[in-house]
């Protein structure tokens, strides 16, 4: 399954140039921290694009091989990225969080491409999940109540900024906190977990709720490589997941909304509709 992941992730890498691989990742990553940040221009990814392909090369991450190293590599890289894209004057704050984000992409953007793969999965054991709105919200909701149930420091939940609002001094020691975290559920946990709570749809279906005896939810386990159980290779899994999660619950979210619909407009809706759309929903059931 990592494998049927990594190849549909892959896809974003195939118009990388020859030659370019490096600032073409830079470029891509850039792009997905930037993708709703107001006040960003191309100037400023340009400007990123130059200042990260020389720090890669002049400060090669590639002879790095252990944990302690690298981390610190990473947390440098992103305090004087941080410096340097807030010392041009550009309107935009390029905050620890959204550092972190195109650092960790551009590594894993690498890893899709030829010249680059071998390095990365050397690197791979070190390298840190990414985080984003996904990776954080599964944090939020597994990782931490593993860490708040198998662990004496305890972590609150309404502690966890936004990730692109984390910065200074205090995003950046959460930031390495979570990575932190991470890692301890990684090392525990063969799988990777989320739970639906289907109570819209139920609250509709009453006589569903009876037969499942009120419980509203569903839980998702599936199973991470054994082999590949770092952060690098679980957010793969994690960030996809985490995708299909939200477009569960946007389904359940829709039926709920559509049957409310009907339930007024019942009366401008034949027989034949209702026929054709279990027709239809039956036939997509059977394919899953």
């Amino acid at each position: 399954m990592l494998d049927d992941l990594i190849k549909r992730f892959s896809k974003e890498t195939e118009g990388f140039s020859d030659g370019y691989e490096l600032k073409n990742a830079i470029g891509k990553a850039h792009t997905d921290m930037s993708r709703r940040a107001s006040g960003h221009n191309s100037k400023i990814q340009q400007e990123s694009i130059c200042w990260l392909n020389k720090h890669f090369i002049e400060n090669s991450p590639w002879a790095i091989f252990n944990q302690t190293d690298f981390d610190k590599w990473h947390e440098d890289t992103c305090v004087d990225y941080c410096k340097h894209m807030n010392s041009q004057g550009f309107p935009f704050k390029m905050t620890y969080g959204r550092a972190q984000k195109v650092i960790n992409m551009t590594f894993k953007y690498l890893y899709c491409t030829d010249i680059f793969k071998r390095e990365i999965e050397l690197l791979a054991p070190y390298l840190h999940m990414t985080l984003d709105g996904y990776t954080l919200r599964w944090y939020k909701e597994i990782v931490i109540d593993y860490i708040n149930k198998n662990c004496s420091e305890k972590v609150k939940k309404n502690m966890i900024s936004e990730w692109s609002k984390m910065d200074n001094e205090e995003g950046r020691r959460k930031y390495i906190q979570i990575q932190i975290d991470i890692r301890k559920y990684l090392k525990d946990s063969q799988n990777y977990q989320y739970s639906i709570n289907s109570e819209n749809i139920d609250d509709i279906l009453p006589e569903q709720k009876v037969s499942t005896g009120g419980n509203n939810i569903i839980f998702v386990s599936i199973p991470f490589d054994l082999n590949r159980r770092s952060p690098f290779f679980a957010e793969f899994v994690v960030w996809e997941g985490e995708i299909v999660r939200s477009k569960i619950e946007n389904l359940f979210k829709g039926l709920n909304g559509i049957y409310k619909s009907w339930v007024q407009d019942k009366w401008a809706i034949s027989d034949e509709i209702k026929s054709e759309l279990n027709i239809k929903i039956s036939t997509i059931l059977r394919k899953l």
